[in-house]
């Protein structure tokens, strides 16, 4: 996902994978009925995106000794990803 409005926005120059913008979360979100989306494994993108509904996080150590984890306390209603907690793992 890319933090732009449309919704298909072209292939990434460096992966050649499909790029998708806000137009195209909110209406897939829409058309699923939820909330909050949490992503993962696209290092280079902002940790909050879309109104604080898209949580991307990165738990491979293979390109940063930091990770980034997501913990949902699912007896609470989730609305955004800042009713999520977000941890920092950092390998030893």
């Amino acid at each position: 996902f890319s933090d732009e409005s449309g919704e298909y926005l072209g292939a990434d120059p460096f992966t050649g994978r499909p790029q998708f913008g806000q137009d195209y979360f909110f209406k897939t979100m829409d058309r699923f009925g939820k909330k909050v989306l949490i992503r993962s494994h696209q290092p280079t993108s902002s940790l909050f995106m879309f109104d604080n509904r898209c949580l991307t996080i990165f738990t491979s150590s293979a390109y940063t000794c930091e990770r980034t984890i997501a913990i949902a306390d699912l007896k609470k209603e989730i609305k955004t990803v800042k009713d999520l907690e977000i941890k920092r793992v950092r390998r030893s």
